[in-house]
């Protein structure tokens, strides 16, 4: 086993457990293969174990890494997300392109509707609208919709539909829809709807995940297994949306440099994430040296962090609206 394979071996097993994303490259620094993982230590180490590699194509990536990097998420979901934006973005050689290119579907909401219903969309545009997302399938985002929507009594006809009927559908007849289009509720009632379906998605109201698990338990209690199997399954959606959000805030302009600093003596290491249109596209580190004169408890100073923006300029890059530093001792 070569020197640098070892090497790579030792730092790999030196990761944690968290789930998160791992960047391989080479030794130009140019991005191979962008990989998520459960656990970062134990994904990662099992490209630099001593044994061959079975596949040829991996073997030949684990033979031009030099180095690697990680990203950590706070779960699977999120990494998941992360993988997705990154290797749209930098097309490593080694990943395997998705020829349809699809997005992840997103759950929207604009308020600005008299009476808005929640829809599912695959592009998420800077429209005004609350995206709430992504999901990892447009089947998760359709079941977590129409929890909603049966939970609120939503409506979830197109504008169309809802402008030119003369009474009420059969979900309202079936108790789940308010039929706003007839009049059959008022404006604020059904914003109440609206704005507690909201409070679910940002994550600010667990009383319907809270139902549903109390559900599924009594559900197990009395041997309906398969009940109990859907609403776990319905639970799962609910978390999703809440959990993808970290690496993902679409339909916004939210354009971010955040900067993180950790020193230990008179040397420091500098992490620079990079955030466009919502979604975060670029990690770049960087070793500091004579860090002694930074005062404890105080960040980089502006100017630098400055120099470590300007020096990383990214694709579809503006200047950025916001600026984030985080010092750690």
């Amino acid at each position: 086993m070569s020197r640098t394979r070892a090497r790579l071996g030792a730092e790999a097993r030196a990761l944690g457990v968290e789930p998160g994303v791992y960047l391989m490259k080479d030794d130009s620094g140019a991005i191979l293969y962008i990989g998520k993982a459960k656990s970062l230590r134990a994904r990662v180490s099992t490209y630099f174990q001593g044994a061959p590699r079975e596949s040829p194509r991996t073997e030949l990536l684990v033979g031009r890494v030099s180095a690697f990097e990680v990203i950590l998420t706070e779960t699977e979901s999120e990494a998941l997300i992360l993988e997705c934006t990154l290797i749209k973005k930098h097309k490593p050689p080694f990943n395997v392109r998705l020829k349809d290119d699809k997005a992840y579907p997103y759950l929207r909401v604009d308020a600005r509707e008299e009476f808005p219903r929640i829809d599912w969309t695959r592009k998420a545009r800077r429209d005004g609208a609350r995206y709430f997302g992504p999901f990892p399938s447009a089947w998760s985002a359709r079941q977590v919709l129409q929890l909603l929507n049966e939970t609120y009594r939503l409506r979830d006809c197109s504008d169309n539909t809802f402008r030119h009927r003369t009474r009420p559908c059969i979900l309202h007849q079936m108790g789940k829809c308010s039929a706003p289009c007839v009049g059959k509720i008022g404006r604020e009632a059904y914003a109440d709807g609206i704005a507690s379906a909201l409070r679910v998605l940002e994550g600010r109201d667990d009383a319907l995940l809270r139902s549903i698990e109390d559900s599924m338990k009594a559900a197990a209690e009395r041997e309906e297994y398969e009940r109990a199997a859907w609403l776990r399954d319905q639970a799962a959606h609910l978390r999703v949306v809440v959990e993808t959000q970290g690496v993902d805030d679409a339909g916004t302009d939210r354009d971010r440099d955040a900067v993180g600093l950790a020193r230990k003596g008179d040397v420091a290491q500098a992490a620079l994430l990079q955030v466009r249109g919502g979604k975060l596209i670029s990690v770049s580190h960087f070793h500091l040296q004579n860090a002694a004169i930074l005062h404890r408890g105080e960040g980089l100073p502006a100017p630098f962090v400055d120099i470590l923006v300007d020096g990383k300029k990214v694709e579809r890059a503006e200047p950025a609206r916001g600026r984030m530093v985080e010092n750690a001792p």
